[in-house]
């Protein structure tokens, strides 16, 4: 789903435009014009986390971009009290599953009970389940993935 506007939470309508220009190119599946469009939201607002989330996202999408998503989340995580509950909820689950943790497999799950028709939680949580199945060959041990990436809807 959307964000909720009240969850937005920058002042600058320049980073706020840039940022539903990333919105519309990441629903779209342009990941490049959608990290453009996020990283020129950060630029205007710094401290706009959720720009910072979804700029990650879009980098998750491409299999070149790693690093570039792992500081783009750690950017998230600076302005952490600026996103709203589910958000900050996805991004523990993301981090987990970088650190190739099973608790993101658990934590994925609870966030699907409480967000049970949300699509984007439910392709984490889905990509957990696929991992956890796929590394039972290695118990003990998630296959790390380049990056969880959310809803293509």
């Amino acid at each position: 789903p959307a964000p909720r506007l009240a969850d937005v939470a920058t002042g600058s309508p320049t980073a706020l435009h840039a940022f539903v220009r990333g919105e519309a190119s990441l629903r779209a599946a342009r990941w490049d014009s959608a990290a453009a469009a996020f990283r020129a939201a950060t630029e205007a607002d710094s401290a706009f986390a959720l720009a910072w989330l979804r700029l990650a996202e879009a980098y998750g999408w491409r299999n070149d971009a790693a690093a570039e998503g792992a500081a783009a989340r750690a950017a998230a995580r600076r302005s952490l009290h600026r996103l709203a509950p589910r958000e900050r909820a996805l991004l523990a689950v993301r981090d987990l599953h970088d650190a190739a943790d099973f608790a993101a497999v658990d934590s994925a799950d609870a966030l699907a009970r409480r967000y049970p028709a949300d699509p984007e939680i439910r392709y984490v949580q889905a990509s957990d389940v696929y991992k956890r199945q796929s590394s039972a060959k290695a118990p003990g041990s998630l296959t790390p993935m380049p990056r969880v990436s959310g809803s293509r809807w």
